[in-house]
């Protein structure tokens, strides 16, 4: 049960259907305490446009680790409850033990779906456009009964595939903000999920399988979130940090006329972990785009 630590309420909770949930969304974020990060991401969803329509869930990592980015629960929770002038509700809870960056997610998720059709999942390192929520209304509706598409990410990694308003069906999944229908979650991810690091992680293990079984998600050709956590991760380094960037996130958008593009991209994995995404249009192969970003 989720045993929230604060809480603002306008009206009570139920559970939506999927018109109602995308029109009312809720996000749930994973927060280990990094309060170098925190403040900033908060801040862009807060210019989001419907921000003021959405239940924000935050699940609260106690204070562990051997980092100074790391403070105090009491500290974080006020800093989340911080959002309550801008969204509809909020609800903070503090774990019991500390669930790590595997088992986090699982039940972030786990507990938006006791009140959405659809959640998104976000993080305490990954600002948003302001135009987000509005993206995932629109593919939220475009491809809940498309059996192809598992989920909608709103991180993309590298350049600028294309306008604005432009969708793109992809084989490549990226944790940094993603969302996904109920019915999609209970067949593809719930009983699936990986707890440990035997397909390095979980959402290695989701690229694992939309390659095995011809899965697709949706991905936007200028990216809406971008990943800022350069210090602190459990597994990002400042070595690595610039292979998690995109290069087409901007903080602002006028509204779109969203709609999918007439080209594909998937991504092909090595042996060694590295891979590389390559983008096709028709039968045409463009130039494979490494993880360092080089053509």
């Amino acid at each position: 049960m989720l045993g929230p630590v604060a809480q603002k309420h306008r009206g009570g909770t139920v559970k939506l259907d999927l018109s109602t949930s995308l029109d009312q969304p809720v996000i749930v974020f994973t927060v280990g305490g990094r309060m170098d990060y925190l403040p900033d991401t908060l801040d862009s969803w807060s210019k989001v446009r419907g921000i003021d329509r959405a239940t924000l869930i935050f699940l609260v990592e106690p204070m562990t680790g051997n980092t100074d980015l790391i403070v105090s629960p009491s500290d974080v929770v006020n800093e989340c409850l911080a959002m309550r002038s801008d969204a509809h509700q909020v609800l903070v809870t503090v774990n019991d033990t500390r669930l790590g960056v595997l088992a986090n997610p699982w039940r972030a998720m786990q507990t938006g779906f006791r009140q959405s059709e659809f959640v998104i999942l976000a993080e305490e390192d990954a600002p948003v456009s302001d135009d987000v929520l509005e993206y995932f209304a629109w593919a939220g509706r475009e491809y809940d009964g498309d059996p192809a598409i598992w989920a909608v990410c709103a991180h993309q990694i590298g350049e600028a595939l294309g306008g604005p308003e432009l969708a793109i069906r992809s084989r490549h999944f990226s944790p940094v903000v993603w969302g996904t229908w109920a019915h999609k979650w209970r067949r593809r991810f719930r009983d699936t999920w990986t707890f440990d690091y035997s397909n390095r992680g979980w959402d290695w293990n989701i690229n694992r399988m939309l390659g095995e079984d011809d899965g697709l998600v949706i991905i936007p050709a200028r990216s809406r979130s971008q990943h800022t956590g350069k210090y602190g991760g459990a597994h990002t380094t400042p070595d690595m940090f610039a292979d998690t960037q995109s290069w087409s996130f901007e903080p602002h958008y006028p509204p779109q006329d969203y709609r999918q593009a007439e080209w594909f991209q998937y991504v092909e994995y090595r042996h060694d972990g590295q891979a590389r995404v390559i983008t096709s249009s028709g039968g045409l192969t463009l130039p494979a785009m490494t993880s360092e970003g080089g053509r």
